[in-house]
Formats: structure tokens, sequence, C-alpha cells
């Protein structure tokens, strides 16, 4: 059963709970409407692929395998139908590029990362960025001194971001907290409170997607 059936049928089922007739004419429209709007997530979607492809970046593409592009494509598309913002788009293309159409690696790491990338909004995708930045003044934690580099990670990113993104210091704490659930922060206790950090896996998720996928300030 394809989307637009799943769709309709719940359209339907919902009419017969409150005892409203549903005229073939609502239906038919309803239809239209669906596939017009997958349509156009699916030309957005490829749109966002090819112009990732044709960069530049890479002189030539190779496949790792068919079955890793066949999964892949699949996982890219599924993400574009179900509503998965532009900006986020790219992040999935630019890591299909460097995973899925490289003869070094699988799409195993792509398929992780999807669901992931697919979920974030573009003021996410800022905020991590910003993280990111965050981290590369800040340097690597010192095991001696954790406590004081962690800290001071957050607060550059509080600086860069209360109030221009985010109205005050418990506004960012919910939009990190929210980020917490993708495993690309990372949070300790300190004598201030909770605090949040960039995870390894975002250092990895910024490997994967180049330079201007994680950059902060792009959305301004």
């Amino acid at each position: 059963m394809s989307k637009t059936d799943i769709a309709l049928a719940i359209i339907n089922d919902i009419a017969t709970l409150n005892g409203l007739p549903i005229p073939a004419t609502v239906t038919s429209v309803a239809a239209e409407g669906l596939q017009k709007l997958y349509a156009r997530r699916t030309e957005i979607a490829k749109q966002a692929l090819l112009a990732k492809l044709r960069s530049g970046e890479k002189e030539s593409l190779e496949v790792a395998s068919e079955d890793a592009v066949w999964a892949s494509v699949d996982a890219f598309y599924r993400a574009a139908i179900e509503g998965a913002a532009r900006e986020s788009l790219g992040l999935l293309a630019a890591s299909m590029s460097k995973t899925v159409f490289s003869a070094h690696l699988t799409a195993d790491e792509f398929l992780y990362f999807a669901p992931i990338f697919a979920s974030l909004r573009p003021n996410e995708i800022d905020l991590l960025a910003a993280f990111l930045k965050a981290y590369d003044e800040v340097g690597p934690h010192d095991p001696n001194n954790e406590e004081e580099e962690r800290a001071s990670e957050f607060i550059l990113v509080k600086e860069w971001m209360v109030p221009s993104a985010y109205p005050d210091g418990a506004s960012l704490l919910a939009a990190c907290a929210a980020l917490f659930r993708t495993g690309l922060l990372l949070t300790t206790s300190t004598w201030g409170g909770v605090r949040f950090e960039t995870s390894p896996l975002l250092l990895r998720a910024r490997e994967l997607t180049g330079a201007d996928g994680f950059k902060f300030g792009k959305f301004d």
C-alpha cells in the first residue's frame, strides 16, 4: 500500500468515525494533492542530490556496490517524502557523496546517519555548527581540566546565540536537550548545572558532510 493509499484510508476512517460521508470528488482531490506534495518533495530531493554530485568536489563517481546505491537512494527519498527540510537533504546528499559514491566506503555509515540528518531543522543545524565552532576554538578536552573545558565550549555557544537566536539561556538549553536525542551533543553536569558539548558523532558528521555542511551562521 502506498503512502497516498494509507493517507486516504485514514481520511475515510476519520470521516466514518464522525458519521461524515466522503464524496468521491473529495477523495480524488485529496489523492491529487498528496501526489503533488510527494512529487514536489521528490523534486527538491533530486535537485539537492544532483547539485552535490555536480559540485566538482569529486572528479568522478565510484560506486561501492549496487545494493548500497539502492538502499541509500531509498533512504534519501524516503526522508524527502516524509518532509525533511531542504537543509537536512543537503546534509544527506553531502554524506551520500562521501559514502555511497566512493569505492572505499560502504553505505552502512550513510544509512546510520540518514535518519539523524533527516530529523534536523535548519535552526538545529546552525546550533550544531555553533558547537563545532566552539569546539575548534576550545580544542580537544584536557582530561586533567575536563570540567573547565566542557563549560567553556557551552559558554561560547551561549554568547553567540543568546539572544540573537534564542531569547534566553533556558531556551538554548531546551534546544540542546532536544538535540541530545541524536547523539550529536553530549551532556555533563557542572557546578552551574547541566552543560552540553560536541560529541564524537558530530565530529564524524562534519567529516562526512564537508566544511559547508555545518557552517555557523549560514542561515542568517
